[in-house]
């Protein structure tokens, strides 16, 4: 039987050199503009959560989580 959608429940996996690249990419703001990721870590209202992101602070700093859940095709 296969997966009807991709998520973490059904082993969206990444090599760490290909994960190393995403977060340089992320980084470097080639994959989004850096407004769209101002958008998408910031908190809406009084909701817990931006544009799909869970945003809290730890310690004094500023984490920014999901725990998978997001059908693909």
């Amino acid at each position: 039987m296969s997966a009807k959608s991709v998520d973490a429940s059904t082993g969206a996996i990444s090599t760490v050199l290909d994960l190393a690249r995403f977060d340089s990419a992320l980084d470097g703001a080639l994959l989004l503009h850096r407004e769209t990721m101002s958008a998408m870590w910031s908190k809406v209202d009084a909701m817990p959560t931006g544009l799909g992101w869970f945003v809290q602070n730890y310690n004094g700093q500023t984490l920014y989580w999901q725990f998978g859940n997001m059908p693909g095709a």
